[in-house]
Protein backbone atom coordinates (compact mmCIF):
# COMPACT_ATOMS: atom_id res chain seq x y z
CA UNK A 1 0.00 0.00 0.00
CA UNK A 2 0.99 3.59 -0.29
CA UNK A 3 1.63 5.70 2.56
CA UNK A 4 -1.90 7.50 1.92
CA UNK A 5 -2.87 4.17 2.06
CA UNK A 6 -1.77 3.28 5.43
CA UNK A 7 -2.43 6.82 6.84
CA UNK A 8 -6.20 6.32 5.79
CA UNK A 9 -6.28 2.57 7.00
CA UNK A 10 -5.21 3.84 10.36
CA UNK A 11 -8.15 6.23 10.36
CA UNK A 12 -10.54 3.48 9.44
CA UNK A 13 -9.02 0.91 12.00
CA UNK A 14 -11.79 2.52 14.16
CA UNK A 15 -8.72 2.88 17.04
CA UNK A 16 -8.52 5.83 18.64
CA UNK A 17 -4.74 6.00 19.38
CA UNK A 18 -4.58 5.24 15.61
CA UNK A 19 -7.22 7.55 14.01
CA UNK A 20 -5.03 10.20 16.35
CA UNK A 21 -1.82 8.92 14.28
CA UNK A 22 -3.30 9.27 11.18
CA UNK A 23 -4.09 12.96 11.81
CA UNK A 24 -0.33 13.43 12.63
CA UNK A 25 1.32 11.38 9.99
CA UNK A 26 -1.24 13.29 7.00
CA UNK A 27 -0.01 17.02 8.30
CA UNK A 28 3.34 15.79 7.89
CA UNK A 29 2.41 15.11 4.50
CA UNK A 30 1.15 18.02 3.76
CA UNK A 31 -2.88 17.14 4.29
CA UNK A 32 -5.46 18.04 6.70
CA UNK A 33 -7.58 15.27 7.78
CA UNK A 34 -9.34 16.74 10.39
CA UNK A 35 -12.20 17.97 8.58
CA UNK A 36 -12.91 14.31 7.33
CA UNK A 37 -12.32 13.17 11.43
CA UNK A 38 -15.09 16.01 12.04
CA UNK A 39 -17.28 14.59 9.17
CA UNK A 40 -16.57 10.38 10.71
CA UNK A 41 -17.72 12.30 14.37
CA UNK A 42 -21.06 13.52 12.71
CA UNK A 43 -21.63 9.91 11.08
CA UNK A 44 -21.64 8.64 14.65
CA UNK A 45 -24.09 11.34 15.84
CA UNK A 46 -26.66 10.87 12.89
CA UNK A 47 -26.57 6.82 13.22
CA UNK A 48 -26.62 7.35 17.40
CA UNK A 49 -30.07 9.49 16.16
CA UNK A 50 -31.39 7.78 14.04
CA UNK A 51 -30.86 4.20 15.48
CA UNK A 52 -31.37 5.29 19.02
CA UNK A 53 -28.08 2.99 20.27
CA UNK A 54 -24.97 4.31 21.29
CA UNK A 55 -22.27 3.78 18.43
CA UNK A 56 -18.31 3.93 18.84
CA UNK A 57 -15.60 4.01 15.48
CA UNK A 58 -15.51 0.27 15.77
CA UNK A 59 -18.66 -0.46 16.23
CA UNK A 60 -19.98 1.73 12.96
CA UNK A 61 -17.27 1.03 10.72
CA UNK A 62 -17.60 -2.75 11.19
CA UNK A 63 -21.48 -2.23 10.67
CA UNK A 64 -20.62 -0.35 7.15
CA UNK A 65 -18.22 -2.78 6.11
CA UNK A 66 -20.32 -5.67 6.75
CA UNK A 67 -23.94 -4.46 5.51
CA UNK A 68 -22.85 -0.94 3.64
CA UNK A 69 -24.64 1.83 4.09
CA UNK A 70 -27.89 0.82 5.45
CA UNK A 71 -30.89 3.60 5.73
CA UNK A 72 -33.45 1.93 4.57
CA UNK A 73 -37.12 2.83 5.90
CA UNK A 74 -36.11 6.24 8.06
CA UNK A 75 -38.49 8.16 6.55
CA UNK A 76 -35.34 10.26 5.72
CA UNK A 77 -36.22 13.96 3.39
CA UNK A 78 -32.27 14.17 2.47
CA UNK A 79 -28.87 12.84 3.94
CA UNK A 80 -26.07 14.95 5.86
CA UNK A 81 -23.12 15.04 3.82
CA UNK A 82 -20.78 13.88 6.45
CA UNK A 83 -22.01 10.31 5.13
CA UNK A 84 -19.17 11.35 2.65
CA UNK A 85 -16.41 10.04 4.83
CA UNK A 86 -17.77 6.41 4.97
CA UNK A 87 -17.50 6.25 1.07
CA UNK A 88 -14.45 4.08 1.37
CA UNK A 89 -15.96 1.41 3.46
CA UNK A 90 -19.31 0.22 1.72
CA UNK A 91 -19.56 -2.24 -0.87
CA UNK A 92 -23.70 -1.42 -0.87
CA UNK A 93 -25.94 1.43 -0.79
CA UNK A 94 -29.22 0.83 0.70
CA UNK A 95 -31.22 3.97 1.17
CA UNK A 96 -34.86 2.66 -0.37
CA UNK A 97 -37.78 3.61 1.37
CA UNK A 98 -37.36 6.87 2.82
CA UNK A 99 -38.74 10.19 0.97
CA UNK A 100 -36.03 11.38 -0.63
CA UNK A 101 -36.75 13.64 -3.62
CA UNK A 102 -33.08 14.39 -4.93
CA UNK A 103 -30.15 12.21 -5.01
CA UNK A 104 -27.70 12.75 -2.41
CA UNK A 105 -24.61 13.86 -5.11
CA UNK A 106 -22.24 12.74 -2.12
CA UNK A 107 -23.11 9.12 -3.14
CA UNK A 108 -21.29 9.26 -6.12
CA UNK A 109 -17.87 9.10 -4.31
CA UNK A 110 -19.05 5.58 -3.01
CA UNK A 111 -16.89 4.02 -6.07
CA UNK A 112 -16.67 0.58 -4.17
CA UNK A 113 -20.62 0.27 -3.92
CA UNK A 114 -21.31 -2.72 -6.30
CA UNK A 115 -24.84 -2.30 -5.07
CA UNK A 116 -27.66 1.01 -4.86
CA UNK A 117 -31.13 -0.04 -3.88
CA UNK A 118 -32.86 3.75 -4.30
CA UNK A 119 -36.33 2.06 -4.43
CA UNK A 120 -39.56 3.51 -3.10
CA UNK A 121 -38.41 7.37 -2.58
CA UNK A 122 -39.33 9.88 -4.88
CA UNK A 123 -36.41 10.56 -7.20
CA UNK A 124 -37.93 11.97 -10.59
CA UNK A 125 -34.00 12.07 -12.00
CA UNK A 126 -30.28 10.59 -11.52
CA UNK A 127 -27.35 12.82 -12.25
CA UNK A 128 -25.52 12.53 -15.84
CA UNK A 129 -22.64 10.89 -13.57
CA UNK A 130 -24.36 8.30 -11.62
CA UNK A 131 -24.26 6.47 -15.22
CA UNK A 132 -20.08 6.54 -14.94
CA UNK A 133 -20.58 4.24 -11.81
CA UNK A 134 -19.42 1.57 -13.76
CA UNK A 135 -18.54 -0.97 -10.64
CA UNK A 136 -22.58 -1.08 -9.89
CA UNK A 137 -23.70 -4.96 -10.21
CA UNK A 138 -27.26 -4.54 -8.84
CA UNK A 139 -29.52 -1.04 -9.52
CA UNK A 140 -32.82 -1.25 -7.48
CA UNK A 141 -34.77 2.07 -8.57
CA UNK A 142 -38.56 0.67 -8.45
CA UNK A 143 -41.37 2.78 -7.23
CA UNK A 144 -39.81 6.18 -7.48
CA UNK A 145 -41.19 9.27 -9.71
CA UNK A 146 -38.86 8.33 -12.68
CA UNK A 147 -39.93 9.08 -15.89
CA UNK A 148 -37.51 7.34 -18.05
CA UNK A 149 -34.45 4.90 -18.03
CA UNK A 150 -31.35 7.06 -20.44
CA UNK A 151 -29.77 5.38 -22.78
CA UNK A 152 -26.40 5.91 -20.83
CA UNK A 153 -27.58 2.77 -18.74
CA UNK A 154 -25.32 1.01 -21.12
CA UNK A 155 -22.47 2.25 -19.28
CA UNK A 156 -23.13 -0.12 -16.50
CA UNK A 157 -21.32 -2.77 -18.27
CA UNK A 158 -21.10 -4.85 -15.12
CA UNK A 159 -24.61 -4.54 -14.13
CA UNK A 160 -26.59 -7.93 -12.86
CA UNK A 161 -29.41 -6.89 -11.43
CA UNK A 162 -32.04 -4.50 -12.45
CA UNK A 163 -35.12 -3.54 -11.14
CA UNK A 164 -37.11 -0.84 -12.36
CA UNK A 165 -40.64 0.76 -12.61
CA UNK A 166 -41.80 4.31 -14.30
CA UNK A 167 -44.40 7.41 -13.16
CA UNK A 168 -45.87 7.44 -16.56
CA UNK A 169 -45.65 5.58 -19.67
CA UNK A 170 -42.40 5.16 -21.28
CA UNK A 171 -39.87 2.99 -23.38
CA UNK A 172 -36.59 1.15 -21.74
CA UNK A 173 -34.12 2.26 -23.74
CA UNK A 174 -32.89 0.18 -26.46
CA UNK A 175 -29.18 0.43 -25.57
CA UNK A 176 -30.41 -2.00 -22.69
CA UNK A 177 -29.40 -4.58 -25.06
CA UNK A 178 -25.39 -3.68 -24.31
CA UNK A 179 -26.09 -5.08 -20.85
CA UNK A 180 -25.46 -8.74 -21.69
CA UNK A 181 -23.80 -9.68 -18.10
CA UNK A 182 -27.48 -8.65 -16.65
CA UNK A 183 -28.82 -11.94 -15.11
CA UNK A 184 -32.05 -10.14 -13.24
CA UNK A 185 -34.51 -7.79 -14.13
CA UNK A 186 -38.09 -6.90 -12.68
CA UNK A 187 -40.28 -4.57 -14.50
CA UNK A 188 -43.46 -3.32 -13.45
CA UNK A 189 -45.18 -2.76 -16.96
CA UNK A 190 -48.03 -0.19 -15.72
CA UNK A 191 -47.12 2.90 -17.47
CA UNK A 192 -44.77 0.93 -20.16
CA UNK A 193 -45.64 2.00 -23.76
CA UNK A 194 -45.82 -1.37 -25.76
CA UNK A 195 -44.03 -4.37 -24.20
CA UNK A 196 -40.25 -3.93 -24.07
CA UNK A 197 -38.74 -5.93 -26.63
CA UNK A 198 -35.45 -5.37 -25.69
CA UNK A 199 -35.56 -7.64 -23.32
CA UNK A 200 -35.48 -10.77 -24.96
CA UNK A 201 -31.84 -9.70 -26.51
CA UNK A 202 -30.90 -10.14 -23.39
CA UNK A 203 -29.51 -13.61 -23.58
CA UNK A 204 -28.00 -14.82 -20.28
CA UNK A 205 -30.84 -13.86 -18.01
CA UNK A 206 -31.63 -16.12 -15.47
CA UNK A 207 -33.81 -14.44 -13.38
CA UNK A 208 -37.40 -12.04 -14.98
CA UNK A 209 -40.30 -10.77 -13.17
CA UNK A 210 -42.97 -8.76 -15.05
CA UNK A 211 -45.78 -7.26 -13.34
CA UNK A 212 -48.68 -4.60 -13.50
CA UNK A 213 -51.34 -4.36 -15.62
CA UNK A 214 -49.67 -3.34 -18.76
CA UNK A 215 -48.91 -6.62 -19.17
CA UNK A 216 -51.62 -8.01 -22.02
CA UNK A 217 -49.72 -9.72 -24.24
CA UNK A 218 -46.54 -11.97 -23.56
CA UNK A 219 -44.55 -12.52 -27.05
CA UNK A 220 -43.64 -15.39 -28.39
CA UNK A 221 -39.80 -14.18 -28.07
CA UNK A 222 -40.24 -15.59 -24.33
CA UNK A 223 -38.75 -18.87 -25.61
CA UNK A 224 -35.49 -17.22 -26.90
CA UNK A 225 -34.55 -16.64 -23.10
CA UNK A 226 -32.84 -20.04 -22.90
CA UNK A 227 -31.18 -19.34 -19.89
CA UNK A 228 -34.26 -18.45 -17.69
CA UNK A 229 -34.12 -20.44 -14.27
CA UNK A 230 -37.03 -18.22 -12.63
CA UNK A 231 -39.81 -16.79 -14.05
CA UNK A 232 -42.35 -14.54 -12.38
CA UNK A 233 -45.71 -12.91 -13.89
CA UNK A 234 -47.72 -11.43 -11.45
CA UNK A 235 -50.97 -8.93 -11.01
CA UNK A 236 -51.60 -8.71 -14.90
CA UNK A 237 -54.83 -9.17 -17.33
CA UNK A 238 -53.19 -12.10 -19.39
CA UNK A 239 -55.58 -14.20 -21.20
CA UNK A 240 -53.26 -17.08 -22.46
CA UNK A 241 -49.44 -18.01 -22.49
CA UNK A 242 -47.23 -18.64 -25.32
CA UNK A 243 -46.07 -22.11 -26.30
CA UNK A 244 -42.92 -21.49 -26.44
CA UNK A 245 -42.51 -20.71 -22.37
CA UNK A 246 -43.00 -24.88 -22.79
CA UNK A 247 -39.53 -24.46 -24.31
CA UNK A 248 -37.35 -23.20 -21.78
CA UNK A 249 -35.15 -26.18 -20.60
CA UNK A 250 -33.64 -24.36 -17.76
CA UNK A 251 -36.71 -23.14 -15.97
CA UNK A 252 -37.45 -24.31 -12.42
CA UNK A 253 -39.38 -21.66 -10.50
CA UNK A 254 -42.60 -20.78 -12.33
CA UNK A 255 -44.77 -17.98 -10.64
CA UNK A 256 -47.91 -16.90 -12.32
CA UNK A 257 -49.38 -14.98 -9.50
CA UNK A 258 -52.80 -12.88 -10.00
CA UNK A 259 -53.22 -13.68 -13.41
CA UNK A 260 -56.87 -12.78 -13.42
CA UNK A 261 -58.26 -13.53 -16.64
CA UNK A 262 -56.17 -16.58 -17.24
CA UNK A 263 -58.49 -19.47 -16.31
CA UNK A 264 -56.89 -22.47 -17.28
CA UNK A 265 -53.03 -23.59 -17.47
CA UNK A 266 -52.28 -25.04 -20.94
CA UNK A 267 -50.53 -28.19 -21.21
CA UNK A 268 -47.39 -27.28 -22.73
CA UNK A 269 -46.37 -26.10 -19.38
CA UNK A 270 -46.16 -29.64 -18.81
CA UNK A 271 -42.85 -30.04 -21.42
CA UNK A 272 -41.03 -28.30 -18.42
CA UNK A 273 -38.28 -30.87 -17.53
CA UNK A 274 -36.47 -28.79 -14.96
CA UNK A 275 -39.71 -27.13 -13.10
CA UNK A 276 -39.29 -27.68 -9.90
CA UNK A 277 -41.77 -24.97 -7.93
CA UNK A 278 -45.22 -24.18 -9.38
CA UNK A 279 -47.08 -20.60 -7.71
CA UNK A 280 -50.35 -20.45 -8.92
CA UNK A 281 -51.74 -18.43 -6.15
CA UNK A 282 -54.48 -16.04 -6.77
CA UNK A 283 -54.90 -17.45 -10.38
CA UNK A 284 -58.41 -18.56 -10.67
CA UNK A 285 -58.41 -21.66 -12.34
CA UNK A 286 -60.44 -24.58 -13.51
CA UNK A 287 -58.03 -27.14 -12.57
CA UNK A 288 -54.31 -28.31 -13.29
CA UNK A 289 -53.62 -30.08 -16.77
CA UNK A 290 -53.84 -33.85 -17.44
CA UNK A 291 -50.46 -34.70 -18.34
CA UNK A 292 -49.06 -34.00 -14.65
CA UNK A 293 -46.77 -36.72 -15.21
CA UNK A 294 -44.12 -34.30 -17.39
CA UNK A 295 -43.42 -32.20 -14.00
CA UNK A 296 -41.79 -35.27 -12.91
CA UNK A 297 -39.16 -32.82 -10.65
CA UNK A 298 -42.10 -30.99 -9.09
CA UNK A 299 -41.50 -30.60 -5.65
CA UNK A 300 -43.63 -27.38 -4.30
CA UNK A 301 -46.94 -26.38 -5.55
CA UNK A 302 -49.21 -23.66 -4.21
CA UNK A 303 -52.87 -23.38 -5.06
CA UNK A 304 -53.54 -20.61 -2.43
CA UNK A 305 -56.27 -18.55 -4.36
CA UNK A 306 -57.21 -20.80 -7.52
CA UNK A 307 -60.23 -21.97 -7.06
CA UNK A 308 -58.82 -25.84 -6.62
CA UNK A 309 -60.24 -26.53 -3.17
CA UNK A 310 -59.22 -29.63 -1.50
CA UNK A 311 -62.43 -31.38 -0.90
CA UNK A 312 -61.05 -34.34 -2.88
CA UNK A 313 -57.80 -33.80 -1.46
CA UNK A 314 -56.70 -37.30 -1.07
CA UNK A 315 -57.69 -38.39 -4.47
CA UNK A 316 -55.77 -35.22 -5.82
CA UNK A 317 -52.97 -36.64 -3.52
CA UNK A 318 -52.85 -40.49 -5.39
CA UNK A 319 -53.05 -38.42 -8.83
CA UNK A 320 -50.40 -36.55 -8.27
CA UNK A 321 -48.34 -38.76 -6.72
CA UNK A 322 -49.20 -41.19 -9.23
CA UNK A 323 -47.94 -39.39 -11.90
CA UNK A 324 -45.20 -37.63 -10.70
CA UNK A 325 -43.93 -38.84 -7.48
CA UNK A 326 -43.76 -37.34 -4.08
CA UNK A 327 -44.21 -33.42 -3.80
CA UNK A 328 -42.46 -32.29 -0.58
CA UNK A 329 -45.05 -29.06 -0.40
CA UNK A 330 -48.69 -28.55 -1.58
CA UNK A 331 -50.69 -25.55 -0.25
CA UNK A 332 -54.30 -26.05 -1.48
CA UNK A 333 -56.80 -23.12 -1.43
CA UNK A 334 -58.67 -23.40 1.99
Amino acid sequence: MSDWENIEALLYSGQAENMELALLLAKGEGKDLRPRFQQLQDCLAFYEEQYRALYSFPKLFDQIREKGLQLSGLGLFELPDCLLALAPLAKSVDISRNKLRKFPLFLLHFQQAETFNLAHNQLVQLPEHFWSLKQIKALHLENNLLIRLPERIERLSQLEELSISFQRASKLPASLAQLQALKGLFIQLDSLDGFPMVIFELRNLERLILQGAGLQLLPQEIGQLQNLHFLALREAPLEELPPSLGQLPQLHSLHLVGLYRLGQLPEFLCELPQLQALNLNDTPLNGLPKNLAGWKNLRALSLFGTGIQPHDEQQWQAKIQAAIGTIEEVIWDF
